[in-house]
């Protein structure tokens, strides 16, 4: 169950509900949103004013020394526009200081920087950030096409095993090990070359 600080906005707690993601409304201690089902993850979210008032202020800073301190996983959701920003905000920001910010962020603490238009977003975005994180699919450059030309023979054995039902890239690796496998993944590459 998703958990929503009570400091959220009804505007949020009302795409929650427009999006049909079950949550309960209660005071965090820290973050804008976890999930009982997860508790190592710890979600800050921030409209753009606020992100910039916070960050400026050293309080965005202390939030997320205290999220690092509490939890695995941690994401910061900003949340609007930046041209908005620019045309309706008090202290017009410059390019620089934007990416300034960001890459302050980015570099000095263990977050992931999301940026998202409008509530029904946060809501969409929040749900599959809980979903996804630790739901066993990990990705490996095994996993893609990027290397296509520098594939190893060890490369093209796990491919070949991996083609088998039941069968994934972590049991690949292990059933090579055994050298009857080896090889007769090794006699199929070769028949294939031929």
């Amino acid at each position: 169950m998703i958990i929503i600080d009570t400091q959220e906005c009804s505007a949020v707690v009302t795409a929650f509900e427009r999006n049909k993601i079950p949550f309960i409304v209660k005071k965090l201690p820290i973050g804008d949103f976890i999930n009982e089902d997860k508790p190592e993850v710890c979600i800050e979210h921030k409209h753009i004013a606020d992100f910039v008032g916070s960050f400026r202020s050293g309080h965005l800073q202390k939030q997320l020394l205290q999220m690092q301190e509490n939890y695995k996983y941690n994401f910061i959701i900003i949340n609007g526009s930046w041209e908005q920003q620019q045309r309706f905000g008090r202290g017009q920001l410059t390019v620089n200081q934007i990416v300034g910010m960001l890459s302050s962020l980015a570099v000095r603490y263990n977050v992931k920087i999301l940026h998202i238009n409008n509530n029904s977003q946060l809501s969409l975005l929040v749900k599959s950030i809980f979903e996804k994180v630790e739901d066993g699919k990990e990705i490996t450059i095994k996993d893609t096409e990027l290397l296509k030309n520098r594939t190893t023979t060890e490369d093209l054995r796990i491919k070949i095993l991996t083609c088998f039902n039941g069968i994934g890239i972590k049991k690949a690796e292990k059933l090579i090990i055994n050298e009857e496998i080896k090889q007769s993944v090794d006699n199929l590459i070769n028949k294939i070359e031929v």
